[in-house]
């Protein structure tokens, strides 16, 4: 195997991981850093007290010990109470010494080249955040499913060339994010906590004062069968329940979407949320529905009522595709499948 170079020269990438159990997963994106073609600045870990602490703890001690040899620095952090997704995402910032950070979940995975493309942007870039297009998978993620590319080529958006529903179309996963640290540092704030888009209200924020990049090569993979264990957090457990979301949680989710969106329109005087609303009614409804396909007919009438009551309810797609899920049940999956192998064709 040839060893990464160590990167030393500005931008420094730190890679942050928002650790909560799936101890396989994580062991899996650490081997992906570790055969990366150049390594990041930094790894930094901020577990958040799940059950499987010791396993993730021994399973980083084995992998920086192999690292130090090659000057790549491994920080494990255990956060002494759970802070949820959006307080760890915060910790996570306020702790990395690099200029960037490089956001990846603990069960997903840096493709091969991730860190060197992301590098390599950054130096040619002047941003304040980025995102990529990235591989879905199941099992193996150098054998992807799918790709998710929002835009063709490599970009940079603005609120002069862009809507700001991109923003939501960009940035809905979280995996391969980077944010100027000391940019996201100033605009720090508990008061989207337990809205599980933390994020959004960054990228918002970055949309309104300057760039945002778009990486079109893929650099991480997500995986597409596990599902959330968000609602263990005092901030999220009125909310969230692990294990799967109910129609209540998505619209709870999408709430909070409009609330962080209103909330930096007013700040920033920028206009953003007759934009967003038609990105999440419009576009965004169609991953929402494709969740939801197989599930009952009393959940899809949940989702619709979440929708109405957020005025989400009203565009064709929403509408179209509650019918189509309502009569064809589980076979509507495959309706899902046949579109989204369309448009990656």
């Amino acid at each position: 195997m040839v060893i990464p170079e160590h990167i030393t020269d500005t931008p420094r990438l730190s890679v942050c991981i928002p650790a909560y159990g799936r101890p396989e997963e994580y062991a899996l994106l650490l081997k992906s850093i570790e055969a990366q073609t150049q390594f990041p600045h930094e790894v930094l870990i901020c577990e958040d007290g799940s059950p499987q602490r010791d396993a993730l703890r021994d399973i980083t001690t084995q992998f920086a010990s192999r690292m130090r040899v090659h000057g790549l620095v491994v920080r494990f952090i255990e956060n002494p109470i759970n802070l949820g997704y959006d307080g760890n995402l915060r910790r996570l910032i306020e702790l990395a010494t690099g200029t960037h950070v490089f956001f990846i979940g603990n069960d997903d995975f840096i493709l091969p080249d991730g860190i060197q493309i992301a590098q390599r942007f950054l130096m040619n870039n002047q941003v304040l955040a980025a995102s990529r297009s990235f591989a879905r998978f199941d099992h193996d993620p150098l054998k992807p499913i799918g790709y998710s590319r929002q835009i063709a080529t490599d970009t940079s958006i603005s609120k002069a060339s862009h809507p700001a529903g991109i923003v939501m179309r960009i940035g809905g996963f979280f995996g391969g994010l980077i944010f100027d640290r000391n940019w996201a540092l100033q605009h720090s704030t508990q008061q989207y906590d337990g809205t599980l888009y933390y994020q959004i209200y960054l990228l918002l924020e970055a949309y309104c004062h300057g760039t945002i990049g778009y990486m079109a090569t893929p650099t991480v993979a997500a995986r597409a069968d596990n599902a959330p264990l968000f609602g263990s957090a005092k901030s999220e457990k009125s909310h969230f329940t692990p294990g799967r979301y109910s129609a209540q949680a998505r619209g709870r989710m999408w709430e909070s979407i409009l609330t962080i969106t209103s909330d930096v329109e007013k700040k920033n005087q920028v206009a953003l949320i007759a934009s967003m609303r038609s990105e999440l009614a419009g576009r965004m409804s169609f991953h929402l529905f494709e969740m939801f396909a197989g599930r009952s007919t009393a959940e899809q009438r949940q989702l619709k009522e979440e929708l109405n009551r957020l005025g989400l309810f009203d565009h064709w797609m929403p509408k179209t595709l509650y019918i189509m899920n309502t009569l064809l049940g589980s076979h509507s999956a495959w309706v899902y499948q046949l579109a989204r192998r369309s448009i990656q064709r």
